[in-house]
């Protein structure tokens, strides 16, 4: 559902679906917060890209439960929070946080099979 012009908050609805393995919204006018209920995404292992949106706050600890996710691209938002939870996450192998108005950064030594860090213009 990329470059859709998609505006608002990502509808409830989205969350009920249980099988998606990857969710790409990037470049839309999504807004708001992440809601913790990605958390319900349990099947979600290979790419989760919510990037060139207008998120704010902070990326919900439930993020940071779904262990198999492997790409992460949360750029070009405007999130603020510190995002240490997501520290558990092993399978983690490109996690993009680049522009966002970030004010600290996890550093886990659970990430060993991370390839891509950006953290560029935070």
């Amino acid at each position: 559902l990329n470059d859709n012009n998609l505006n608002g908050t990502i509808p409830s609805e989205l969350w009920s679906l249980s099988r998606l393995t990857h969710l790409h919204l990037f470049t839309n006018n999504l807004s708001g917060t992440i809601s913790n209920k990605v958390g319900y995404l349990t099947n979600l292992d290979a790419t989760l890209n919510l990037s060139s949106n207008i998120f704010t706050g902070q990326v919900p600890r439930e993020l940071g439960m779904l262990n198999n996710l492997q790409r992460i691209d949360l750029s070009n938002n405007r999130l603020t929070s510190s995002l240490l939870h997501l520290g558990n996450s092993t399978a983690l192998t490109y996690l993009n946080l680049s522009h966002n108005i970030l004010t600290s950064f996890p550093l886990s030594t659970n990430w060993n099979e991370l390839e891509t860090l950006d953290l560029i213009e935070n």
